[in-house]
């Protein structure tokens, strides 16, 4: 016999691979230089190391597919050196790293500031957070507010869907879901601040209520469009 299902959503599946700090910093590199693209010499000289170390970083770049690699314009004698670019697999791998250090810094800090339980700060907080969001600070779009509140919540792995209603959004998982089972009052507070900060951007006169832990699997948003 299958058990039942929790209420509320799961913790997000952990992204896939994660890049040892130098290789992540050769990546970085490659990602600054853009179309130029950098040659082994070049990388070596930021790195600080042998030749060959910077090679073999960037050709584990290559062989994982974030990276590509093309002979250089020739300038002598000899075989042209190898001039590296980052790839569009590299490019989504490095904003994947860099949302998980700025997810990381906003679940401390979120964490800090529910622990003292007011409700009121919490909300406060969340709204600050939105301001932080790029997609919760375009005040023109085409897209229904649900689908903008989806799109939203998605950047911070809620994994939301829109039911066929088109007014309920359902957060199958939240990266603070252990916390929020703990202090429901200030996690949930501050998520429904981040909610409460894109509708006034957005200058949406309905509401917004965030429902925690309401379905086996799932918390709900509850889009009420204005009369």
């Amino acid at each position: 016999m299958v058990g039942k299902q929790e209420l509320g959503p799961s913790l997000p599946a952990p992204s896939g691979r994660h890049l040892s700090p130098v290789r992540k910093k050769v990546l970085m590199l490659l990602g600054d230089a853009g179309r130029e693209g950098i040659v082994v010499s070049q990388a070596a000289e930021r790195l600080g190391g042998h030749p060959n170390r910077a090679r073999a970083h960037l050709d584990g770049l290559v062989a994982d597919g974030l990276a590509s690699s093309s002979a250089d314009r020739p300038t002598g004698r000899g075989r042209p050196a190898l001039r590296y670019w980052i790839s569009a697999s590299g490019r989504t791998l490095l904003e994947d790293e860099n949302d998980a250090d700025n997810q990381s810094l906003t679940r401390a800090f979120t964490e800090y500031i529910a622990a003292g339980g007011d409700l009121e700060t919490a909300r406060a907080v969340g709204k600050l957070w939105a301001r932080s969001v790029p997609i919760a600070n375009q005040a023109k779009s085409s897209d229904d507010t649900a689908s903008r509140l989806a799109a939203l919540l998605s950047t911070a792995s809620f994994n939301p869907t829109i039911a066929q209603d088109g007014q309920t959004i359902r957060l199958r998982t939240c990266p603070f879901v252990d916390q929020a089972r703990a202090n429901q009052q200030g996690i949930c507070g501050v998520h429904q601040g981040l909610v409460d900060g894109a509708l006034e951007a957005w200058e949406f006169s309905g509401d917004a209520e965030l429902r925690p832990f309401s379905e086996p699997g799932a918390c709900v948003v509850w889009v009420k469009d204005p009369q």
